[in-house]
Parts: C-alpha cells; sequence; structure tokens
C-alpha cells in the first residue's frame, strides 16, 4: 500500500479509476440490500403495530409522520438509506476506535487495569472462561461493571472521535459567562469541540489525568463531573442514538479480554516490517495518536502484541503473536 501511495505522488494521482469503480459496486450492493429491507417494512404494512424501536423503523415512522401518513417517496427513501448506511459504518468505525484507546489507556495505566481485573473477578467469578456463558445467562450482571464503565467513558473523555455541527438560528445568541456580549449565529455552523471541552483544566479536575474513578464520585463530591461536560455523543435530542449499544459493546470487550489478554503497543515490530521508508511521527512523544479526517483513528491502526493470560492471577504467560 505505501508503494502504491509512493506511485500515486509522483504521478500527481489522488485516486485511482478504479477506486471510484469499487466504491460505486459496494454502494450499490449496499444499497441493493438495504432497499430490499425497507421496501419489506413499508409493504407488510405492519409497522404502526410493531413496537420494535429498530433505526430502521424510527426512520419510517418519523417519515410517515412527516408526510402525513403516505407512502416514503424516493427522495424520503434515499435519505433512509443514507442514514442507514451512515449508523452501520459510524457505528462500527467509532467503537473499535474506542477499544483501541481503551487499550491504549490501560497500558498506560497499569494500576486501573488491576482495579478493572478485580471488579471482573468480583461480578463475573474468578475463572475468566466461564465470563462470556454467565453474561449470556444473566446479561444483567454487565451493568454491576461500575469501574467498567468508569473505564469506559474516562476513555471517551481522553478520545471523543467524533463530534457534531449545529446550524445557528435567527433570534439565537450565545454567551460567555460573565460577559454582556452576546454573539448571533444566524449563517453560522456552531462546532463545540469536545476534545477541548473535556480535557479543559477549568472544568474537569486532574484534567489530564486518567482516572476512572470520577464516574463513581457522589454528587457534591469535587471529582463529580460538571453537568453536560461530557458529550462524546453529543448531547439534547439529536445526541447519537447508538450510544446505549456502543457503551455496551465496549464494556463487553472489556470484561471477555481484559482477564485472558495483556495487550500493549508494538512499535519496534511495526517499524521493522515497515522497513526504513516507515513513517515514526510522534505527537507530545507518543507514537500512537489520532489521525484522520472524520472519526479519529489511532496512528498506523495501533499495531499491538498480544500476550494470553494463561493463568489471570499466576502471571503466567504465553506469547502470541503481534496483531495490527
Amino acid at each position: 500500500m505505501s508503494k502504491v501511495i509512493g506511485v500515486n505522488r509522483i504521478l500527481g494521482i489522488k485516486r485511482w479509476p478504479w477506486e471510484m469503480w469499487t466504491r460505486e459496486r459496494n454502494n450499490q450492493a449496499l444499497r441493493k440490500a438495504l432497499l430490499g429491507r425497507v421496501e419489506s417494512v413499508i409493504k407488510s404494512g405492519l409497522l404502526a403495530e410493531t413496537r420494535k424501536q429498530n433505526i430502521l423503523n424510527i426512520a419510517l415512522t418519523r417519515t410517515l409522520k412527516e408526510n402525513g401518513g403516505t407512502a416514503p417517496d424516493q427522495k424520503s427513501i434515499d435519505a433512509i438509506l443514507a442514514n442507514l448506511k451512515l449508523f452501520l459504518f459510524a457505528g462500527h468505525d467509532t467503537t473499535s476506535s474506542t477499544i483501541c484507546w481503551m487499550f491504549k489507556l490501560l497500558q498506560d495505566n497499569p494500576d486501573c487495569l488491576s482495579k478493572l481485573r478485580a471488579e471482573h473477578d468480583r461480578v463475573l467469578g474468578e475463572d475468566p472462561i466461564q465470563a462470556a456463558m454467565l453474561l449470556r445467562e444473566s446479561p444483567q450482571l454487565l451493568s454491576n461493571l461500575t469501574y467498567t464503565h468508569g473505564v469506559v467513558k474516562e476513555t471517551l473523555r481522553f478520545y471523543p472521535l467524533a463530534s457534531t455541527v449545529r446550524q445557528g438560528e435567527k433570534g439565537f445568541f450565545l454567551s460567555v459567562p460573565g460577559s454582556a456580549i452576546r454573539y448571533p449565529t444566524e449563517g453560522v455552523a456552531i462546532h463545540d469541540v469536545p476534545s477541548v471541552i473535556q480535557l479543559d483544566p477549568a472544568v474537569w479536575p486532574r484534567a489530564n489525568e486518567f482516572v476512572p474513578e470520577r464516574w463513581l464520585a457522589a454528587q457534591g463530591d469535587p471529582m463529580h463531573p460538571n453537568k453536560d461536560a461530557w458529550r462524546p455523543f453529543s448531547m439534547g435530542p439529536r445526541n447519537c442514538i447508538g450510544m446505549e449499544l456502543a457503551m455496551v459493546e465496549i464494556k463487553l470487550v472489556a470484561a471477555l479480554v481484559c482477564r485472558e489478554f495483556d495487550v500493549q503497543e508494538a512499535w519496534g515490530e511495526w517499524d521493522l516490517k515497515q522497513g526504513s521508508g516507515g513513517s515514526r511521527e510522534t505527537i507530545d512523544g507518543q507514537r500512537l495518536y489520532g489521525c484522520g479526517k472524520t472519526v479519529q483513528h489511532p496512528k498506523d491502526g495501533m499495531p499491538v502484541q498480544v500476550k494470553r493470560l494463561q493463568h489471570a492471577h499466576s502471571g503466567t504467560v504465553v506469547e502470541r503473536p503481534s496483531i495490527e
């Protein structure tokens, strides 16, 4: 891939012609699959009777309401399909990247990793191999992993992977506490930049420290998070519809992986694989940092070395091949 990119730069080609063809082919295949499902639900006439709150039913119900109960036209269906594709890819992409950052932060904070494992021993039993079966039988146990929940929320505080922009309106103003100035928003796109808010020392005590315990702090405790300061899924009526699903998925990964495996960055092996032409940039001394035009992905996919723990409490490990 690096050689192809090098040729592109030399020839001044941003994209090869077949990339556009491949993208169009994949887009049409996905459209065909989703369109069949959308048309099936519309033709069945059962939408009004179902109580299932999946993304498709929600989108169709809202569209029917806006159309006065008439079937969606082609423009509405196209909008539904676009949102379904966005939901599929955004949900997968952001969750997988957050899992990477969680392992990064637990690697850098071994005391937090020890507390996480201790909670899993206490709630899920000391045999990690039984955790999956136990959670299938009693999924509510995931809600008892309060420290794990704090680890996930603290990870998203450090690495909010996406954000939204809101269109300003006539008559809607922004102001700064202590100032009489009112800033008009008409004709302006407003971006609250959660990556800045969530690391602001004026908002968060020990802002640059990974402290999962802050999410266990009671109301009135100095460490208790300020209302609405945590916003990786945005806020209000247009917050991310996949928030609960993402939180459950990430906690589930932590519960099933962290006691059976050690996950460590493996830049030495990565550099050997890339050869002398590999990129070795750092930010704040870190080889791993967020990059990308939309969702912040871990640099180079976060190359890691995984070691399986034979016995979670003995420290005996069996080394596995590195993965990327």
